[in-house]
């Protein structure tokens, strides 16, 4: 009695309907994936979104500012990312504090005479002991805007090098001490050979200056505009913690080789930030507000798969 089995052209063309459908299902999977982090990542700002509510109600209706540098001293890098994990958690993780000045060294910027250090970070100037009278008062004013354990708030140290962030002009004590939150993509394939990034990338924030009536940068200077690209360049020009001596698409700025991209940030800021009614004049989104922008599941600034806080 002879045995039944497969012939070889039966085995090759299940083989080829299973690829077939493969190749169909992966892509569709993928996309699923990628949907549902943008959704979580939307749900994110939403919760940041809040705690900025609550922020600006307790402080005399203003949104913290991100201005790229140091309120007190403008030649120190302590850009909008920066100011709005202080604002919302604190630069020690404990809370925002009152009377801060949202300098970046931690004091409240009441003169050289007067200061008053508001954290207890590790870099020097030497931290108050947590047994010192002042900071003990000091944590009675703290407000915490956002849950700690969720705000996803991360040292820039845990997602850049060192050497690359020197190189654009932080400080040693910038990348231990100064806090971000990060987005929801950490995404693995986006770990460099140390393993840093494991988190996602810093969440950028910008404040509208309401004062300011032009959008375009084309038409105007940059200091006429509503928003402001230098809030967080320092930050975006530090580069792709992944991809060493490659820049960010929406840097000015950035590492020279030869797959550098070279940046457009008309194109990959204000072209992107523009509300597209039709008005006569270009205005942004949320000109009246902020904008948060998330470098999305390829964590490259300026790319199509941005998120920002509308739309």
């Amino acid at each position: 009695m002879a045995k039944k089995a497969f012939t070889i052209v039966e085995l090759l063309t299940v083989m080829s309907i299973i690829v077939l459908l493969m190749s169909i299902l992966i892509p569709a999977l993928n996309a699923a994936k990628k949907y549902a982090k943008q959704v979580k990542q939307r749900g994110q700002f939403h919760s940041i979104a809040i705690a900025l509510d609550m922020f600006n109600a307790d402080n005399q209706e203003e949104y913290p500012p991100s201005e790229g540098k140091d309120n007190e001293n403008p030649q120190v890098q302590y850009c909008g990312a920066m100011k709005l994990a202080e604002a919302l958690v604190g630069q020690d993780k404990l809370g925002f504090n009152l009377s801060s000045k949202f300098n970046e060294n931690g004091y409240d910027g009441n003169g050289a005479t007067t200061n008053t250090k508001l954290y207890n970070l590790s870099s020097p100037p030497a931290p108050l002991a947590v047994t010192d009278p002042i900071y003990q008062e000091n944590l009675k004013c703290r407000k915490n805007y956002l849950d700690i354990n969720n705000a996803d708030a991360h040292e820039v140290n845990d997602i850049y090098q060192l050497n690359n962030l020197t190189a654009q002009g932080f400080t040693a004590a910038d990348a231990k001490d100064k806090l971000v939150l990060c987005d929801v993509y950490a995404n693995v394939s986006n770990i460099d050979p140390t393993g840093k990034n494991k988190i996602g990338m810093p969440i950028l924030y910008y404040r509208a200056n309401t004062s300011k009536i032009f959008h375009d940068p084309n038409a105007a200077t940059i200091d006429q505009c509503t928003y402001d690209y230098r809030d967080n360049d320092d930050l975006v020009k530090v580069g792709i913690p992944w991809m060493p001596n490659v820049s960010h698409f929406m840097a000015s700025s950035g590492p020279n080789t030869s797959l550098n991209i070279l940046p457009n940030v008309d194109t990959n800021f204000y072209d992107r930030i523009q509300d597209r009614q039709i008005t006569q004049f270009k205005t942004p989104y949320n000109a009246h507000s902020y904008i948060l922008l998330s470098a999305g599941y390829d964590g490259i600034y300026g790319t199509a798969d941005d998120v920002y806080n509308f739309n």
